[in-house]
Order: C-alpha cells, then structure tokens, then sequence
C-alpha cells in the first residue's frame, strides 16, 4: 500500500501554535478552538511550604543528632504532606494535558 493511496483529503486544516503562557492554542477551518494553559500550582503551594518551613526552623532547638521535639516533628510532617500535594497536583495536570494534546491530534 502506498502513501499517497493511503491519504485523503477532508478539507479541514488546523494551525497549532505553541506558547510560553499557554501550552499550546489551536483552532481548526470549523472555528473549533482549543488551548491548553500552562499549569502553576506552584503559585500555591510554595508560599505554604515556606511558611512552614521557616517555622519548622525557629522550633528546632535542639543540637544536631538529638531527638526532635514534638512540634518539630509535626510540622516536618506538614511539609511533607504539602510537598507531596504539589507533587501530585503537578502529575494529574500534566495528564490531562496530554490528553487534551491527544483530543487536538484526533481533531
């Protein structure tokens, strides 16, 4: 089978441009438009983990190699617990970015 046997023409053409705000913005001869917006869950979650971390530092107080104390300990769990949030966050938008990259491709 050849190529050029293989190919048809629908008559329906779509440009794809690619950003730095948005990922990519697309539209089609059917005025069908679409775009992808850059994810930033990092504009919410850093301040948070900052926060945190800053006040995990002023409770130490202990030498170093010395058991923790209590509040320490509870918010190094926080940031934990926050870090992993932003983690997560971050992998189910890129996941839905691809699929959104998969919905354009289909079009």
């Amino acid at each position: 089978m050849d190529i050029e046997d293989s190919y048809f023409d629908n008559g329906i053409y779509q440009t794809i441009d690619l950003g730095i705000i948005k990922i990519v913005t697309d539209i089609n001869t059917d005025d069908y438009f679409f775009e992808i917006k850059s994810p930033r869950p990092d504009n919410h979650w850093n301040p948070n983990i900052d926060t945190a971390k800053s006040r995990k530092d002023r409770c130490i107080g202990v030498k170093k190699g010395s058991t923790k104390n209590k509040r320490y300990l509870r918010i190094a769990k926080a940031v934990t617990k926050i870090s992993r949030n932003k983690s997560n966050q971050v992998k189910v938008l890129t996941y839905k970015a691809k699929l959104g990259g998969k919905s354009i491709i289909k079009n």
